[in-house]
């Protein structure tokens, strides 16, 4: 799906799955796995989120401007 040419519908199905999966999440709490959990130190953790958000800016503009509403409001 083309998030420019569908009126940013796919950008607005990800936003809204994401608070539906975070609303959930906060009710109901996040079972704990050992098997697939892992542990990231302060400065991978930090490189995940730069490389995730940069390629959200590079790949969706309208999706990444949704982004750093929330990160900066």
């Amino acid at each position: 799906m083309d998030n420019s040419e569908n009126r940013h519908g796919f950008a607005e199905t990800m936003f809204k799955s994401m608070e539906y999966a975070l609303t959930n999440a906060e009710l109901r709490g996040i079972p704990h796995d050992n098997v697939s959990s892992t542990r990231l130190g302060l400065t991978e953790s930090y490189e995940l989120l730069v490389h995730t958000i940069s390629a959200l800016a590079d790949n969706d503009e309208y999706m990444f401007d949704l982004v750093r509403e929330r990160i900066f409001a």
